[in-house]
């Protein structure tokens, strides 16, 4: 008996490459056919909407983010160049 893809049906010298596994075999048609669905099941399931996407401000997300950290400016101090020269 010949190797076969257990998907397709093709045999191995019908296809480009022929993938052993467990319980059978895949050829690289089917493995690219099979990325091509994932890949399009994975961006209809996504909940993100780049298009709509609001990219906010570092000084914006600076104040958000000080509503809830305390003592930040002061962290960042000895960090900050000197302003005076």
């Amino acid at each position: 008996m010949q190797d076969k893809c257990s998907f397709c049906g093709r045999n191995r010298d019908d296809v480009n490459l022929l993938i052993a596994g467990a319980n059978g075999f895949i050829c690289d048609e089917c493995v690219s056919q099979a990325y091509d669905i994932v890949q399009e099941e994975m961006r209809s399931k996504s909940n993100l909407d780049l298009e709509h996407l609001e990219i906010k401000k570092p000084i914006e997300i600076k104040e958000f983010l000080d509503q809830y950290v305390i003592g930040q400016d002061a962290a960042y101090a000895p960090f900050t160049p000197s302003k005076s020269g």
